[in-house]
């Protein structure tokens, strides 16, 4: 049986924005596993989010 994990990548301006867009546009499909987060610059960080569909009944 193979997992199927979702990775989101998208632009962020800190760790607030990035679980702010995450229960904006993922948090009803998916339940957040990890999440990476990379500077891009002062002001800009890049957020890989790895998540896993959630279960309904």
């Amino acid at each position: 049986m193979q997992k199927t994990y979702k990775r989101a990548i998208f632009e962020c301006i800190d760790y607030e924005d990035m679980k702010e867009i995450f229960r904006k546009n993922y948090a009803d499909k998916y339940r957040l596993i990890g999440y990476r987060m990379t500077m891009i610059t002062e002001q800009k960080h890049r957020a890989l989010l790895i998540m896993y569909p959630l279960k309904r009944k």
